[in-house]
């Protein structure tokens, strides 16, 4: 015990409300789940059956939530209030959130808010009846607001630990009438500008460069050396001068680089456009003189295109190879239906009536169809042995 109370900094959560962590903690992934069944589905004292019911249920409304979101994520935002600081967090939030702030918004109107006797700028803020979503409903939070200096600070140390503010902040933005917060205040990683300018992005698809160089391993040997760079600018001033100095003359240089290749690029267009100036120019010139033309002394005029290759188990003789003719062209792959926007309905080719439609050979509204002619043909004249050719019969008959 008393080496737990020595090391309590390391495992106490109080003391970590200063470090942020961007609402992530060791233990959330695995617990996360099962805070969700045990705080609105089951307790300790639900039997088998219950507890099986239950899982059900959660299982419903985490679908019911997933589709919600979907919607949403579809349609236009609205504010709740006319508050110009939730205008502000919704134009730079993400959806996921906004829904955050949005939330802590409504449970910030549980709370009382007073001035603090000795600072003007101090308030007390405290819930106003015990409630079980709230751990400290009696307690009073100090909360600083300084509107001049664009200061607003809770002892909770939330806004500190997960860069979001809390309960008690959004009151306090209410009961100002806040118009808006300060850019300090938002963090780039939860706004939609998240990914601006990012060092390795996903969504770029190009592995190489063009003289055939891996993309990659250019990255890995820039970035490793770049980092050695850092290590030893990083230790003394006059190491860090001299790293940033070289860093911003690389930078220059490659600026300077990549305006050489846009003006040769541009040199070499206005060549070619003036080479074919003056090709036309010739063509005019030559049409206008009566000279008679030479003849066609085009080496390439007698070459004819290659026989199409005779693959193995081909019935193609030899004299049909001698007489120039070869395999029948391969048919062309059938073209899919289109729905009422112009999309394609399918991929796959359906078995039975050979159309790619959005559907298989066991969807297939043709084969339902010959179902029923069949038990028709049936009821009228009995089953016969020769059912599977009738069968054969109509649906060659709606494959036509």
């Amino acid at each position: 015990m008393i080496n737990l109370w020595a090391e309590r900094k390391l495992w106490i959560s109080a003391y970590w409300k200063e470090v942020f962590c961007a609402r992530m903690t060791s233990t959330q992934r695995s617990e996360s789940m099962n805070f969700v069944l045990k705080r609105g589905f089951v307790t300790e004292r639900d039997n088998l059956h219950i507890f099986a019911k239950q899982v059900n249920n959660c299982v419903q409304a985490r679908h019911e939530a997933e589709n919600a979101e979907a919607n949403a994520s579809t349609g236009t935002r609205k504010t709740v209030t006319r508050y110009g600081f939730e205008a502000q967090v919704m134009d730079k939030y993400t959806r996921a959130v906004y829904s955050v702030f949005r939330e802590r918004q409504y449970h910030s109107t549980a709370f009382r808010i007073k001035t603090s006797q000795d600072n003007p700028n101090n308030y007390l803020v405290h819930h106003y009846n015990q409630s079980k979503e709230f751990a400290w409903s009696r307690h009073e939070f100090r909360v600083l607001a300084d509107e001049a200096e664009g200061r607003y600070e809770c002892e909770c140390k939330l806004w500190e630990h997960t860069g979001l503010f809390c309960h008690h902040v959004i009151a306090v933005f209410e009961h100002l009438r806040l118009d808006e917060i300060p850019s300090k205040y938002i963090l780039q990683r939860y706004t939609k500008d998240a990914v601006t300018n990012p060092d390795f992005n996903r969504r770029d698809y190009r592995t190489t460069t063009e003289d055939g160089t891996s993309i990659e391993y250019r990255r890995t040997i820039l970035y490793s050396e770049a980092v050695k760079i850092i290590n030893k600018g990083c230790s003394s001033e006059a190491k860090f001068q001299i790293a940033l100095s070289a860093f911003r003359d690389a930078n220059s240089r490659l600026d300077n680089e990549d305006a050489e290749l846009e003006n040769n690029e541009d040199a070499e267009m206005e060549n070619n456009e003036q080479s074919s100036n003056q090709d036309n120019t010739a063509r005019e010139t030559g049409s206008q003189n009566d000279i008679p033309q030479a003849e066609n002394n085009d080496p390439y005029a007698d070459i004819q295109p290659p026989l199409v290759a005779i693959t193995k188990g081909s019935k193609t003789t030899d004299a049909a190879r001698k007489n120039g003719k070869c395999k029948p062209p391969v048919p062309a792959r059938l073209e899919p239906e289109l729905d009422e926007y112009g999309r394609p309905k399918g991929t796959r080719i359906c078995g039975t009536c050979n159309k790619i439609d959005g559907h298989n050979s066991r969807t297939c509204k043709a084969r339902q169809l010959a179902k029923k002619l069949l038990e028709t043909h049936e009821k009228v004249y009995g089953p016969t042995a020769s059912s599977g050719n009738i069968k054969v019969r109509i649906r060659n008959l709606l494959a036509r």
